[in-house]
């Protein structure tokens, strides 16, 4: 009996200091000493799905670019960390068919138009708005505590930006966001 209560103790504790950490990212973003930067854009997102390669293989999931952008100005360990939770949730919310993600960037006179979609699981039409407020998740799991969006929502705010959720033609999610040519 004693075990058991030390195994719900820790496990306890191991959730309260992983949400103890992505507060504080939360609470951190925009608060860095970071400069805006040009970088080149598919290095950005490359180095980004390299973080992901296990995962990517043990899971048969295939990342597709279609990137009419080579370069732009971005604060880029935020622009790199927005990537890495949309590209994890299409991984943690994947349905039972192999995972295929699709990244694309298109240049508008006056802004820079990112679409991320997957054939994932999904957001019903009635959460396409809450999934951006913090600590919402729609699916209760000890790998999510509803605070990924709501960290990207900020990142793409802070590139003078906006995100948002539409329909999938594929099914699964289609997160789209734009942000302001920044200089």
């Amino acid at each position: 009996k004693r075990d058991e209560y030390f195994d719900i103790i820790i496990a306890s504790s191991n959730e309260l200091n992983r949400l103890i950490d992505n507060l504080l990212e939360y609470s951190r973003t925009g608060v860095l000493n970071e400069e805006l930067e040009e970088v080149h854009l598919s290095e950005i997102i490359e180095k980004t799905v390299d973080q992901f390669n296990a995962e990517l293989d043990a899971s048969k999931a295939e990342i597709t670019f279609d990137l009419d952008v080579t370069y732009l100005h971005v604060y880029p360990i935020l622009f790199k960390r927005l990537f890495t939770n949309l590209i994890s949730n299409a991984l943690k919310y994947r349905s039972e068919e192999d995972p295929l993600i699709r990244i694309s960037c298109k240049k508008n006179s006056d802004y820079f138009l990112f679409e991320v979609s997957d054939n994932g699981i999904g957001i019903p039409d009635n959460q396409r708005e809450n999934i951006f407020k913090i600590f919402n998740t729609l699916v209760k799991s000890e790998d999510s505590n509803g605070i990924g969006l709501a960290v990207c929502k900020k990142i793409v705010e802070l590139h003078g930006g906006q995100i948002w959720v539409e329909p999938n033609e594929r099914k699964g999610t289609k997160i789209i966001f734009k942000i302001a040519k920044l200089t």
